[in-house]
């Protein structure tokens, strides 16, 4: 048994997995598992519990498993519509996106927010949260291949509120689309140069 098992709280529930994350980065080598019971770089589950037979999807420790033991209270039952590939990608994101835009932040209807590197999965998390809230949408691509895929599955987003994560050049974008206001709320996941550059500019 892992050591971090004796540390888990008395209520935890057993729950079978599906496809985890933790599939890419060994399929591309992004890191080195040697013993994936012990891998504390997996956090995201999805599959069925053992008593009940519910599909989740949830948060805990070690999750790269064929069973995981987490607190029912991160446990997040999976809609009928979505496989548990989908769900296994859900939590880690949206938990972040709600935690940092409505928590933190106090996003509210019809507010406008610039969203930086919109097709990866914290910046489908948050456009996906915006468009709930009704919001103005800006937001930035690395290639015109990924404005494309943007376009197509957030059609609500003009077009010409989509610019460059690439580099700096989403201030002047950001700038004439807000008519010199800026932008009070950002979603950002760039370098340290392009964030000191934004706080500045936009």
């Amino acid at each position: 048994m892992a050591l971090w098992l004796a540390f888990l709280p008395v209520n935890t529930v057993p729950a079978r997995m599906s496809l985890k994350f933790c599939h890419y980065l060994n399929r591309y080598r992004i890191k080195n598992i040697k013993d994936a019971r012990d891998s504390s770089i997996c956090f995201e589950f999805s599959g069925r519990e053992d008593d009940t037979g519910r599909r989740v999807c949830g948060v805990g420790i070690s999750a790269f498993a064929t069973s995981v033991l987490t607190d029912p209270v991160s446990l997040i039952e999976v809609p009928d519509k979505w496989t548990l590939e989908e769900a296994a990608t859900v939590p880690v994101v949206y938990s972040t996106c709600y935690y940092g835009l409505i928590m933190k932040a106090k996003l509210k209807a019809r507010q406008s927010i610039l969203i930086h590197s919109g097709t990866g999965g914290v910046g489908q998390a948050a456009i996906n949260i915006a468009l709930a809230l009704n919001c103005e949408i800006y937001t930035t691509v690395g290639t015109q291949e990924k404005k494309k895929y943007l376009r197509r599955k957030y059609p609500q987003i003009k077009e010409e509120n989509v610019g460059c994560s690439r580099d700096t050049s989403f201030e002047k974008m950001i700038m004439e689309r807000t008519n010199g206001r800026g932008q009070y709320y950002i979603c950002i996941t760039l370098t340290q140069q392009s964030f000191m550059y934004l706080n500045k500019k936009v």
